[in-house]
């Protein structure tokens, strides 16, 4: 994975390009670098690989889809990537197959085109308008530059993509493909009744040919102000056959860290850092006069910082012994006992009781809901498609 975004500085001129033999770039990558530098410091920001992974895999990781970026050639694309990498490998896709390939790869692939987490999501929620739901809070998460809103409208659940940024050209290819993807969560879960949905696309008439968009089983129309998906209401609370409530118990919890963590301010993420730090190496819960003595501050000047972020110190602890707890269950090689000591409970039946607090069950039971989980996701798109173990899923970023 790229420890850093590539930057204005990184291009090579024209010059260049032609006395290496190199090639031109497209007015998609002029597209893609201008929306990177008007991105500043969130171009850094790691997004899931997501479509990509899918995608280097339908097309045997062709060379050209990681050009320009600061993918490490040779190894497969990572689980998660810069934002600046992102958007030059869309730049990459449009230059090199198009945007109607990509979009006929996506309609034909028999599952939506998700990275590892978010494909967790769907699979796990307990109905079509929760899925809905938290993958739009997902996303908004992940990318800096897409917004997605959902709204009820009284008739629809509507679902808009949005770019945040001018992504020029880009955004006529990224935001009908994202809504796109949605529509196939949707067909995931409702099957046959995703007839009764409508996607409305900013793409030109030309460009939903008959031929190319035959696979999506519900009406479609071009020429669209915005980029959307309506649900029929009645269908939002339909139930997912696939529901497991300990495993989005624990999908939701590893979103919500995520979200907190990425944007905290930086005090109280350095606050959380030692928390977990503390927990892990002494086993037991940290004391506020400790980490003000780390820090160099006094206690009260931690409780007044963490307040004016509408937070308090117990929260924090609070909700990273709850994180580990869902992280350390999930590990089989630990005991019970073994992970109750590990978050520094003094006794099984004090870490049970909080345990049922946070997630609604006794450890025992929800980590064989886990198991009993895991064991039927060998056969579904979450691991099939990336061959990873259950644990390294619910920890790569969506």
């Amino acid at each position: 994975m790229a420890a850093h975004a590539p930057t204005a500085s990184c291009r090579v001129s024209h010059v260049d390009r032609e006395a290496e033999g190199l090639e031109r770039p497209s007015p998609f990558h002029a597209d893609a670098w201008r929306a990177i530098e008007a991105l500043g410091s969130a171009a850094h920001q790691q997004v899931s690989t997501g479509i990509w992974l899918h995608l280097s895999r339908w097309l045997n990781a062709p060379a050209w889809l990681i050009n320009e970026t600061t993918v490490v050639r040779g190894q497969p694309l990572p689980p998660s990537i810069s934002a600046a990498d992102d958007l030059l490998i869309t730049a990459n896709v449009l230059a090199h197959m198009g945007a109607a390939n990509a979009f006929h790869r996506v309609i034909q692939h028999p599952r939506p085109a998700l990275g590892p987490r978010a494909a967790l999501l769907y699979v796990s929620a307990p109905c079509l308008g929760e899925a809905m739901t938290v993958l739009c809070q997902a996303s908004n998460n992940n990318h800096p530059y897409m917004e997605l809103v959902i709204r009820c409208t009284g008739v629809h659940i509507e679902v808009q993509v949005q770019p945040k940024l001018d992504l020029g050209q880009l955004a006529d290819f990224l935001m009908p493909l994202a809504a796109l993807t949605l529509y196939k969560v949707t067909e995931a879960i409702i099957a046959d009744r995703v007839s009764s949905t409508q996607l409305e696309l900013t793409l030109s008439g030309s460009q939903l040919s008959a031929e190319l968009w035959s696979g999506v089983n519900c009406a479609v129309s071009a020429e669209a102000d915005v980029n959307r998906l309506l649900i029929p209401l009645q269908l939002a609370t339909l139930e997912n056959p696939e529901h497991d409530p300990a495993l989005w118990v624990q999908v939701q919890e590893s979103f919500r860290h995520l979200s907190s963590t990425r944007h905290a301010m930086s005090f109280s993420t350095r606050i959380r850092e030692q928390i977990v730090h503390s927990i892990l190496k002494d086993g037991k819960a940290p004391r506020l006069k400790k980490i003000a003595a780390t820090e160099g501050v006094s206690p009260r000047t931690i409780i007044r910082s963490l307040a004016n972020e509408g937070t308090t110190f117990f929260d924090l602890v609070e909700q990273e012994r709850r994180n580990l707890a869902a992280e350390l269950i999930n590990n089989p090689a630990l005991s019970l006992d073994n992970v109750a000591v590990k978050l520094g409970f003094g006794d099984r039946s004090s870490f049970g009781r909080s345990f049922r607090k946070w997630f609604g069950m006794a450890p025992g039971k929800f980590r064989r809901n886990i198991v009993q989980k895991a064991a039927t996701l060998t056969n579904s798109v979450a691991a099939l498609s990336f061959n990873m173990p259950l644990s390294d899923l619910l920890r790569n970023v969506v």
